[in-house]
């Protein structure tokens, strides 16, 4: 198990594929479900807490030791919950810590993320002992699925004050030029405020940033439970200043994420820049989130490293991801040729 392991992992919204590279050249893949869940069928019950599925016959001893065990009856419904204390895998056997004899099937719950889970599988590895130095470059729809369930960030819009109903308006293109009745989809924020403040189409300032309405204005967002703030005034691609005096006010004001569309998307047209920036502070939390557990889940030995898949095929190191780069990350499923052998291949 010495040297350094080459993963890829493909993490879509019902399977992930996994791939791996030993440091000997020798591949192998598998394909598990995105939740990082293990549905099973027990064939028969050895003792009080003791079943064997025979089709987990293979794997290696003590395999999903310390995983979740969820039990079902013959209608498929929960019935409890149990540790798993012991996995013989010659038979697929395992112990419990706890009776559940009416079940007649399970699902395993490792308590990790699917494309950890994968590596562990590939390597034989159980899932609670430590995982080599890894390269691990992970394509995922994390970003794609937030934004079509709407789950990412509680999100504000903090926009120059009139121009609050800016994005909402749009540029009044349809998709159906001659509908009668248009329906637009729900908005990402959740609040939007108005400051006072006011630039010219060359950046100078018509009218000076009011600080102490601002301040005012976090304030309530911050009561309301905002966790992530998009800024954009108008014109502030020619001239950041007011856009990163509120940011510095709204990150003493205690918000953890806070996104300016003069950084983010700094083009001349306010409702692209402005929505680039509210997708932007909806996703990249989430994503974040997200990418740092697997990272911390992948990573026991130092020279561990995760880079994320971007939409335009590129990677990044997965601290420097954001929302709006991985909103098509992944690659193209037809071109993975991953089924769910886990065979090495040659």
């Amino acid at each position: 198990m010495r040297g350094e392991y080459r993963v890829w992992c493909d993490v879509g919204g019902t399977f992930t594929d996994c791939f791996v590279v030993s440091p000997q050249g020798e591949r192998r893949r598998i394909k598990v479900l995105s939740h990082g869940r293990v549905p099973g069928r027990i064939d028969r019950w050895t003792s009080a807490n003791r079943f064997v599925d025979s089709e987990r016959a293979g794997e290696v001893d003590r395999f999903w030791v310390g995983g979740t065990i969820q039990l079902f009856d013959g209608e498929g419904r929960g019935i409890g919950k149990s540790t798993c204390v012991e996995f013989d895998g010659h038979t697929g056997g395992f112990q419990l810590e706890a009776s559940f004899p009416d079940a007649v099937a399970y699902e395993i719950q490792p308590g990790i993320e699917a494309p950890v889970l994968g590596a562990h599988l590939l390597l034989r590895i159980p899932i609670r002992e430590g995982l080599p130095a890894l390269e691990v470059r992970l394509g995922t729809t994390r970003a794609t699925n937030a934004l079509l369930t709407r789950s990412g960030a509680k999100t504000a819009l903090v926009i120059t004050r009139g121009f609050e109903d800016l994005l909402e308006i749009g540029t009044q293109e349809r998709s159906d030029l001659f509908a009668v009745r248009v329906v637009k989809p729900d908005r990402l924020y959740s609040a939007v405020i108005g400051i006072e403040e006011r630039l010219a189409a060359d950046g100078s300032v018509l009218v000076p940033l009011d600080q102490d309405q601002a301040v005012r204005a976090l304030k309530e967002l911050r009561s309301q439970g905002i966790h992530s703030i998009a800024i954009c005034f108008l014109h502030s691609y020619r001239n950041p200043e007011h856009e990163r005096v509120v940011a510095e006010l709204a990150r003493q004001e205690g918000f953890e994420w806070v996104f300016c569309s003069s950084l983010v998307a700094p083009g001349n047209r306010a409702v692209s820049r402005g929505e680039t920036t509210v997708v932007d502070a909806y996703l990249t939390p989430t994503v974040r989130s997200y990418l740092q557990d697997v990272l911390e889940q992948f990573r026991d030995e130092e020279g561990t490293t995760l880079r994320v898949m971007t939409s335009s095929g590129g990677l990044t190191d997965s601290a420097e991801a954001w929302g709006k780069q991985l909103v098509l990350s992944g690659p193209d499923r037809k071109s993975t040729r991953l089924n769910s052998s886990h065979e090495w291949i040659s």
